[in-house]
């Protein structure tokens, strides 16, 4: 142990602890967990880390990150800590950060620290910003005496993305096939130079010049159309990229479960969704550059040391020279990079929630504040970009200043050798614009090669979304009309738990109900109870921790059609962008207008609609709308009504409707061949109800 706390005192600033940013908002302990098991030798990631250890919306303590550290061979030590001793601590290690986040402390430089923010990335804290946001406790962290590397990282990889495009290969070899006759007739270009300045010109043969004129002009008109071609293909190819891409993913993610989007911020995920334009453009034109630069580089490199082998030596030490200086400042780019992004998903974020939080935010009139915060987040992303921006602009200085350098000394040297009779002035013309076509292949071979590793950042963005396993689809039972007709239609609930994960106190626990065909029953309670987490058990939309609900006599999550057969108005429910009709036939293929209208009339909202100037062609929206909430109310009731489900869920479905419209509203529906689960708190909704189960906080029920 005494050789591994000096090797970590003089590696404290070395590439072995990464930067790992969290994806769920209260996973940034697990983050930093990642980025010290990668420290010590795990190859593990963070979804690996989160499917073993999933993680409570609440986030992590200090008690329960010490435990999954042990169980990853990591023996952890808290400690407080003065502000003043903070050299002293055994590095990495963590933070416990603004009293609601833990950071990867890395090391000192000087009176800064360097930290490892699993929301911001890699930032430098003077003591002043330390001594407003550590909180005086830390976690050190070292292997344990049985430490064995744990293998354990899934990553996406490119292959993973295109397999699914139809007809890629067959557009991809048409693309390069293109470009390779072309690439052909840029480099028999120089001849045509070599050989009216050798040939030419000393001979004085008009003949022999209008020829070359002649067959070289045959080669620019083939180059014109080879490139229109070659642009048509690639507009094509990327058209088709963006569109199939794109579907696969937006149709992976919608089939994720609801806890996904519970635990991320809607910024962060458009802006995963964002990453696949730095893809599409890299399979759509990047492979190809690969291809033709490198056969390009290739045989104008045969032809310069056809031409003169010390001069080509010359070019190839240059093009090193860069290569070296490109690798070496990649990982600065890289770094940077991902902090751009994740500070723009971030501000994202910030502006999202402000648009939809608009009313609140003019009430209480905080929009200085809140442009303030979004500016302050903004600024942030600005700051990135312009490092990577810096990092940029030195990469093109030394460019620059390296082949111009190169260059004046080819044309030094070469000149010397026209001198000394080695080359023809022809030669020397010719093997100059060989060596810029192989400056120019190899260096977008280079640049092509480093923006496939910087793919990586995205690849990692998007394999948040990707990797992560959709909802099952359950297998089909293939059933008679008989069978059908004799089914009960009962929802019968086991022994039902739920606790979130990361917490040992359950939500609810032990809960058995049988809820008869045509029932309504009430779920009462405090708020915070459960009510609505029961709720979603019961609609299949989380599992439980423990027992089951059955439809049928069969398991909710292996029933094929179970969905299909119930209807859920929540709290939050939305109307989407398009006509009063639309939403609540929720855009049917095939809507139908008097089942529209019926359950409009159900829903009581029926002659709210027609007092509209458009009626059921009114457009409405998640936001934008000129209906009142009662109103937005009764039409997620129609769209539930319009499945003719045969339970219907209800969760505070009438809170904003006025207790003569409710009762009305509810009298409709008990009409309907339909069961009722109504979560409420007003006794007039619950009145309706055949019978009441009362959720005691925390875990006991009564009915």
């Amino acid at each position: 142990m005494t050789a591994l706390a000096t090797d970590r005192g003089s590696n404290a600033f070395s590439s072995g602890l990464p930067v790992i940013y969290q994806a769920e908002a209260a996973e940034c302990g697990l983050a930093c967990l990642a980025m010290v098991g990668r420290y010590f030798g795990h190859d593990i990631d963070l979804r690996s880390l989160r499917c073993r250890f999933p993680q409570s919306i609440q986030g992590a303590t200090l008690k329960t990150l010490m435990d999954i550290a042990r169980q990853i061979n990591l023996m952890p030590r808290a400690l407080r800590f003065e502000l003043d001793v903070i050299k002293e601590l055994e590095t990495p290690c963590l933070l416990h950060w603004n009293m609601n986040h833990f950071v990867v402390l890395r090391g000192m430089k000087g009176t800064q620290a360097v930290i490892h923010d699993p929301a911001r990335g890699k930032v430098l804290c003077s003591y002043d910003e330390l001594s407003t946001s550590v909180s005086g406790i830390a976690m050190e962290l070292s292997p344990a005496i049985d430490f064995k590397p744990l293998q354990d990282r899934h990553k996406l990889r490119l292959s993973d993305l295109w397999t699914g495009v139809h007809g890629l290969g067959r557009s991809l070899g048409a693309v390069i096939t293109l470009s390779l006759m072309l690439q052909i007739v840029l480099l028999a270009s120089p001849l045509y130079l070599q050989f009216v300045v050798d040939e030419a010109i000393p001979r004085r043969d008009i003949d022999l010049l209008r020829a070359l004129a002649l067959g070289f002009a045959v080669l620019l008109v083939f180059e014109v159309i080879n490139r229109s071609l070659r642009a048509m293909l690639v507009l094509n190819l990327s058209s088709r990229l963006n569109l199939q891409l794109a579907t696969n993913l937006v149709n992976h993610l919608l089939r994720l479960p609801l806890s996904y989007f519970h635990s991320r911020h809607l910024g962060d995920i458009v802006s995963r969704y964002s990453s696949l334009g730095a893809i599409r453009q890299l399979l759509s034109e990047g492979l190809v550059a690969i291809v033709v630069d490198g056969v390009l580089s290739t045989i104008a490199l045969v032809a310069m040391f056809i031409y003169s082998p010390p001069l080509t030596l010359l070019m190839l030490l240059v093009t090193l020279l860069y290569l070296g200086i490109r690798i070496a400042l990649f990982p600065a780019i890289r770094r940077r990079t991902e902090a751009t992004i994740q500070a723009d998903a971030v501000a994202q974020s910030s502006l999202m929630e402000s648009v939809r939080a608009i009313t609140p935010v003019k009430l209480h009139q905080c929009e200085t504040e809140r442009v303030q915060q979004w500016q302050h987040r903004l600024t942030k992303t600005i700051a990135a970009d312009i490092g990577v921006q810096k990092l940029g602009i030195l990469h093109t200085g030394i460019n620059t200043a390296l082949f111009g350098a190169g260059h004046m000394l080819l044309v030094y040297l070469a000149a010397g050798f026209v001198m000394a009779n080695l080359m023809t002035i022809g030669m020397l013309y010719a093997f100059i614009a060989y060596s810029q076509r192989f400056v120019q292949g190899v260096g977008s071979l280079i640049e092509q090669w480093m923006s496939l590793r910087m793919l990586n950042v995205h690849l990692d963005r998007l394999a948040d979304i990707a990797l992560t396993a959709a909802e099952p689809r359950p297998t089909p039972l293939i059933s008679t009309s008989a069978e059908q007709q004799t089914l009960d239609h009962c929802l019968k609930i086991e022994s039902l738990s739920f606790t979130y994960n990361g917490t040992s106190e359950p939500v609810f626990e032990d809960i058995n109900l049988l809820i008869e065909p045509g029932e309504a029953v009430a779920i009462t309670g405090a708020s915070g109870c459960g009510k609505t987490t029961l709720l979603q058990c019961l609609a299949g939309l989380i599992h439980p921790t423990s027992g089951r609900v059955l439809w049928n006599n069969r398991d909710i999550f292996s029933h094929d059609n179970y969905r299909a057969q119930i209807a859920c108005v929540m709290q939050d429910d939305q109307l989407l962008s398009g006509s009063i009709a639309d939403n609540i036939c929720f855009f049917d293929n095939v809507p139908d207008m008097d089942r529209i209208v019926q359950s409009a009339i159900s829903a009581c909202v029926h002659e709210d609609i027609t007092r509209l100037p458009m009626q059921y062609n009114t457009l409405v929206g998640d936001m934008g709308t000129s209906l009142s909430g009662g109103q937005k109310q009764r039409i997620c009731i129609a769209r539930a009504l319009y499945r003719k489900p045969k339970v219907l869920f209800m969760d505070e479905a009438t809170s904003h409707l006025d207790t003569l419209c409710e009762k009305i509203l509810s009298a409709n529906i008990s009409r309907l061949p339909m069961s009722r689960i109504i979560v409420a708190h007003r006794e007039s909704t619950v009145s309706f109800a055949d019978r009441i189960v009362h959720l005691n906080c925390p875990t006991t029920y009564k009915h």
